[in-house]
């Protein structure tokens, strides 16, 4: 089982992000979500989820600020999926400055979600196996 979290600040989003997970990806157990900055960092810290999902801005504030939180505080101990409207190569660019293991755009295909899904599980198990 993969545990991950959510982080959109858009409720549609986010629940179409749900059930594509429930339907394609039964491999992931879905521990939480959160719409903004502060609630991703509260759940990253109780959760400590192998896989995040982020939008990239997350109202006045984008996912990169809670990176940036968090690589402070070398607490990035799981993969990184965006999924967002706003895929910019300027983005694209600081997804992979934070090791960002896929970059998805809205609307979300099933397939590219779940080649995303896999590549995180081949990933974390290689950490395991580490």
């Amino acid at each position: 089982m993969i545990k991950a979290i959510i982080v959109e600040d858009t409720l549609d989003n986010r629940e179409t992000l749900k059930k594509l997970l429930v339907s394609e990806c039964p491999q992931v157990q879905l521990l939480g979500e959160a719409e903004n900055v502060e609630g991703g960092y509260q759940l990253v810290k109780s959760m400590q989820p192998d896989l995040v999902f982020l939008d990239i801005q997350l109202d006045k504030e984008t996912s990169f600020d809670l990176l940036e939180r968090l690589h402070a505080e070398d607490a990035i101990r799981f993969e990184i999926v965006f999924v967002t409207g706003h895929g910019s190569f300027e983005n694209v660019t600081r997804a992979i400055e934070f090791s960002a293991l896929d970059f998805i755009n809205k609307p979300i295909e099933a397939e590219k979600l779940t080649k995303a899904v896999e590549k995180a599980a081949k990933r974390l198990d290689q950490k395991q196996y580490n």
